[in-house]
């Protein structure tokens, strides 16, 4: 939260981050775990809450995936 809020208030008022903010947001969440276990567990259950709430919302897995833009710029996101 420290971080979050160092990186608001700077960019708030036109400055960059500061190097404190980014190495609070870097540091390991959880320190007993490895960061990579840490990386997948977030990706799996974040991606799994953001899914439950798009159904909730009666947003489909296709039409989240969709990609209206892709056809008319040309590139491939």
């Amino acid at each position: 939260m420290q971080a979050l809020d160092m990186s608001g208030a700077a960019l708030a008022e036109g400055r960059l981050v500061p190097g404190e903010a980014v190495a609070l947001i870097a540091r390991n969440p959880i320190p007993p775990a490895p960061f990579a276990l840490w990386r997948c567990m977030f990706a799996k259950f974040g991606g799994r809450s953001f899914e439950r709430q798009a159904a909730e919302n009666g947003i489909s897995k296709e039409k989240m995936r969709a990609r209206p833009y892709a056809a008319s710029t040309g590139r491939h996101l």
